[in-house]
């Protein structure tokens, strides 16, 4: 009744945002006359998309309604064409969404559910509502457990072939969860809720069995299993060794010596700025020869630095650039999120100088991991000998 009235003004000419910080009971958007930041599909409930995006001109605004969360009155302030650029992350997104929520969806995952009862062997229990309710009640609104006839917290609902069962506590869990219990209206909540739960227990039984029902999901855990095995025995054997012997690094660089040297490089400062004018205000400053940690430091929250000898192929570029020394090169700005890199070339190197042990640490633990792997391999290969049969080695290839 209260929304009919306030829709009846509407129509005769009341201010939508007046009545918003009036009558709204949304306390994201009613101080700011029930004006909601621009949404997208999968946003909101599909009630209220369906209800906003039916609106056809702007100002427009739509009868009374009710969803899960309430009554809602919805004025169109502006609508944006959807991109059919499928190169734009917005349409890609919309499509995304669009698909997701469409009805069809359902039906797929109701096929799914179907399909699954037989094999998890899901069997309801026979429990009282009404008793069920009544404790569902008490645990959400005093957080108090009891029982009321024959239920309580550990009563059995649903029970498995694999021996397993969901308790009432686990269907208050499931409540607490949802998001879309509604104050004063709590068992109509359980009603619409309890197929969601259903649904729930099954596929959650289901899920942790996969592996029982599908050979190539177990085959697929097996293949982690074993890399995750693989890949402690070489962090044991090979890589961990590697990075934390030094004195056999050191050995290794100074035999190695001639194998290190720096590509063209240059003593450089890597600036990252958060957008386009931060990055070049700090340019400005820059060459009014300020001290650039200071200037890094006053704005810790919008500048990084990084000062350090880089080979040039790692300094970004906008286009193919002639470093020389004290050139401030021209900032590259990422399409994703607007911000900014740039350096400040301090000295420039030419080819072919030796990099110090320091300098090279990167590559030769690289290098002496490489070593230690093959040295590791020769080793399990004379333990176990792997034979190679020809004849059946060569039907293969023909």
């Amino acid at each position: 009744v209260k929304a009919d009235s306030i829709y009846n003004l509407l129509k005769h000419g009341a201010d939508f945002a007046t009545l918003a910080k009036e009558v709204s009971d949304d306390r994201t958007s009613y101080m700011a006359g029930g004006e909601m930041p621009e949404f997208g599909v999968g946003k909101y409930s599909p009630e209220f998309e369906e209800k906003a995006f039916s609106l056809q001109n702007d100002n427009d605004i739509s009868k009374p309604f009710e969803t899960s969360f309430g009554f809602h009155i919805i004025k169109r302030i502006s609508a944006t064409p959807i991109s059919n650029s499928k190169n734009e992350e917005a349409f890609l997104y919309y499509l995304k969404n669009g698909v997701t929520n469409d009805k069809r969806i359902e039906l797929a995952k109701n096929r799914f559910i179907t399909s699954i009862i037989p094999k998890i062997g899901f069997q309801k229990n026979k429990v009282e509502v009404a008793d069920m309710w009544k404790v569902s009640d008490s645990s959400l609104l005093n957080n108090k457990n009891i029982r009321s006839g024959k239920v309580d917290e550990q009563t059995i609902l649903f029970t498995f072939n694999d021996k397993t069962s969901m308790k009432v506590d686990d269907w208050i869990l499931f409540l607490r969860n949802s998001g879309k219990i509604v104050q004063g209206q709590m068992h109509q909540s359980y009603t619409g809720l309890w197929p969601e739960f259903t649904a729930f227990a099954a596929k959650e039984n289901y899920r942790k069995r996969l592996s029982d029902f599908d050979p190539n999901f177990k085959a697929q855990i097996q293949e982690f299993e074993e890399g995750n095995m693989l890949f402690e025995i070489m962090e044991r054997r090979v890589w961990g060794e590697a990075a934390t012997d030094s004195v056999e690094l050191v050995k290794y660089y100074k035999l190695h010596k001639d194998e290190y040297k720096w590509s063209p490089s240059a003593d450089a400062i890597l600036f990252s700025c958060v957008n386009e004018n931060v990055a070049n205000n700090l340019i400005q400053n820059l060459k009014a020869r300020k001290n650039w940690r200071q200037l890094v430091t006053e704005n810790n929250t919008l500048i990084q630095g990084d000062s350090a000898r880089f080979e040039l192929q790692e300094i970004p570029t906008v286009d193919r650039t002639n470093f020389t020394n004290d050139l401030i090169t021209a900032p590259v700005v990422d399409k994703n999120d607007g911000t900014v890199v740039f350096a400040k070339i301090i000295k420039v190197y030419p080819a072919n100088q030796p990099r110090s042990f320091e300098d090279a640490r990167g590559l030769v633990i690289s290098d002496y991991q490489n070593v230690l792997e093959k040295s590791w391999i020769e080793k399990i290969k004379k333990k176990y000998p792997v034979k190679i049969n020809e004849n059946v080695f060569q039907t293969l290839l023909k």
